[in-house]
């Protein structure tokens, strides 16, 4: 449903009518995320800079109109669907890289930059930016701090939001906020900065982030090991877990991803595994070196049939290929895919592998399941389809009964995903009532009508449920 056409005139003043879409026929891609459901903006605006945004957002917010903030629309639980009527967003032209400073090791980026952008310049200046989510050509820098995603280095180097520094908020009535600083240490007044992050554009616009980078280690090398046994293969990264050789990244997949991932792109992993374990290490080339020797070892030695080790200098990218397309992989064989997304204490991470298997079984539902083994994320993919109510009745069971088995391990309920329109039912089974009172009120503090992305936690204002999202199954051939 269109908005207003009085309130759409007075956008196209700001942006210009190459920059605002209300046609069906040309909004209609802006309802989709790479979660399975699908909404109708009212409009789409493309915003090229921070005073369109200011002024945007101050006029649609007088008005009452629902906004919800988009870069990419890779976001996998609907963190960037609109409410009816509303408007998105979109800030995927606000792509530059303003700054890199090397000494302070910081960059200073637009919120629709891509992460792929700046993790490659910051290499040819022989720094990292860590923060590594799959498919990260796609993935924007808004996406991953309106998420705090993570990705595999997590494991060493933390989430999205142990890197960001500072950031620009545009706020309801088109003020600009500027959070945090330029240095690795503030505690000037209350960390805001760690507040925003996470809150998945309900707070207000990130444009503009000062993000922290890490020196580019002199060397790495990665380890694959493979397994006859998917709970074999979990237990192998407790044991490597136990040896202290501090990977940077330590991951699983198990056999429905392996089919999958050799099926789409023929990585050459054995037939015959049944799961697999990934590690890297960073480090001088000695140390790399003989920790990889050391891993490799440990990973064997707990049942592992087929290894291979890459030596320093050498690349390993037909190595993690296996891991970073395994979603895409997926994605190819089953009408609806449901990315899940929770975290358990790691030393639960493979009884929750089992009970997750043991899960799907009782529902009778087919999945896959990777996960970032090192720091307890699991992601179970729900292989069905949605426009068999049986299959979608299946999987709804199938996501809560995973839900409530993390918190039982003293987990969370998202790690990296997000909320979005997915989970927000589920969020009163992890926070008590006090702290979901007091999010209200945080909420209320920066957004007292509640439009920003309303249709998520914390939902503070007069808009759809979650569950009035229409779910779509999406062909795939």
């Amino acid at each position: 449903m269109p908005i207003d056409p009085h309130i759409a005139a007075s956008v196209r003043d700001i942006v210009g009518a190459e920059n605002f879409l209300d046609h069906p026929a040309e909004t209609q891609s802006y309802g989709f995320n790479s979660y399975p459901a699908f909404t109708e903006p009212g409009a789409v605006v493309m915003l090229r800079d921070v005073e369109q945004v200011q002024r945007v957002v101050a006029m649609l917010y007088d008005r009452d109109v629902p906004m919800v903030i988009r870069g990419s629309g890779t976001n996998v639980c609907g963190s960037a669907l609109t409410a009816k009527g509303g408007v998105v967003l979109s800030l995927e032209r606000m792509t530059r890289i303003l700054e890199l400073d090397t000494v302070s090791r910081f960059a200073v980026v637009e919120a629709g930059a891509s992460v792929d952008q700046l993790q490659k310049l910051a290499i040819e200046n022989g720094l990292l930016f860590t923060p590594n989510p799959g498919n990260v050509a796609a993935v924007t820098v808004g996406g991953i701090i309106g998420c705090n995603s993570s990705g595999d280095l997590a494991l060493s180097y933390g989430t999205t939001r142990d890197f960001v520094l500072g950031l620009d908020l545009v706020i309801h009535d088109g003020s600009l906020i500027r959070l945090g600083a330029r240095c690795r240490k503030d505690v000037t007044g209350y960390d805001l900065v760690r507040l925003v992050v996470g809150s998945e554009g309900t707070l207000g616009v990130v444009t503009q982030a000062t993000l922290k980078l890490v020196d580019k280690p002199e060397a790495e090398t990665s380890v694959l090991v493979g397994y006859d046994e998917e709970q074999v293969g979990a237990e192998a990264c407790l044991a490597l877990l136990e040896e202290r050789l501090s990977p940077v990244a330590l991951e699983f997949m198990d056999n429905q991803t392996l089919r999958a991932v050799e099926a789409a792109f023929k990585i050459g992993i054995p037939d015959r595994a049944k799961a697999v374990v990934l590690a890297r290490f960073f480090g001088t080339r000695e140390a790399t070196a003989a920790a990889a020797r050391r891993a490799e070892a440990v990973l064997v030695r707990a049942g592992g049939f087929y290894s291979t080790t890459t030596a320093p200098g050498e690349s390993a990218e037909h190595l993690w290929r296996a891991r970073h397309w395994a979603y895409p992989a997926l994605a190819r064989i089953c009408p609806t895919l449901y990315g899940e997304d929770i975290r358990v204490p790691v030393r639960h991470f493979p009884a929750a592998l089992r009970r997750i298997y043991e899960i799907a079984a009782e529902v009778g539902i087919h999945i896959a399941c990777f996960a970032h083994a090192g720091d307890g994320q699991l992601h179970p993919l729900l292989l069905t389809d949605d426009s068999d109510p049986v299959q979608k009745e299946r999987a709804d069971r199938f996501v809560e009964g995973v839900i409530d088995m993390a918190l039982e391990y003293g987990g969370s309920i998202t790690g990296e995903h997000g909320i979005g329109v997915h989970k927000s039912r589920y969020v009163k089974r992890q926070l008590d009532t006090p702290a979901l009172e007091l999010t209200a009120r945080v909420k209320k503090a920066f957004d007292p009508k509640g439009l920003f992305n309303p249709m998520i936690f914390p939902n503070v204002g007069p808009v759809p449920e979650p569950q009035n999202v229409r779910r779509l199954a999406v062909y795939t051939l």
